[in-house]
């Protein structure tokens, strides 16, 4: 017996035929040292798709302190479909450090009874630009007319978060 075999193709085309899903969220994002990278789990509440990984993407992720307060974020699952949630950026928590300046006698002031003395004053994290008020009047960073004892200094930043700090300037005996 000879049998004769025949060949047949097919073509299937497999179509999906259901959209995915895209949820998002609002969300907080917190600025360290004046800015933060916003990522699309942030604010992802349940995105899926029946027939395969979800890939989101973020209209803008990069915030700094001129997006403090609610900033609309566009939330992209694939080409079908765009949501907007709500990110409420927030300034990070500022504080001051100072320093003084010592002459070559080891002393913050150069002789006894000057007010020659210099501290400069340090912010760390808030939002530029930042305002200085020392407790002598003076309003920079570096105040140069300082007496013996403590000092204070306030600084507020962009936003209007208020910091502050103490240094103590020495002087050498009389």
């Amino acid at each position: 017996h000879l049998c004769k075999l025949r060949i047949l193709q097919f073509t299937v085309t497999v179509a999906d035929q259901e959209s995915p899903t895209a949820i998002c969220q609002n969300s907080n994002l917190q600025l360290v040292q004046g800015s933060a990278t916003l990522s699309a789990s942030n604010i992802d509440n349940g995105s899926s798709d029946q027939c395969g990984t979800v890939t989101l993407s973020l209209g803008q992720s990069n915030f700094d302190c001129s997006h403090a307060g609610n900033n609309n974020v566009t939330q992209m699952l694939w080409e079908y479909q765009f949501l907007v949630a709500v990110v409420n950026v927030i300034p990070g928590a500022m504080s001051v450090t100072t320093q003084v300046q010592t002459y070559n006698c080891g002393y913050g002031i150069s002789c006894n009874g000057l007010s020659d003395g210099r501290a400069v004053a340090t912010p760390d994290g808030g939002c530029p630009p930042y305002s200085y008020l020392w407790d002598n009047g003076e309003t920079g960073a570096t105040a140069t007319h300082l007496d013996h004892y403590n000092h204070n200094v306030t600084v507020t930043d962009g936003n209007g978060t208020v910091a502050g700090a103490t240094v103590y300037v020495t002087e050498p005996p009389q």
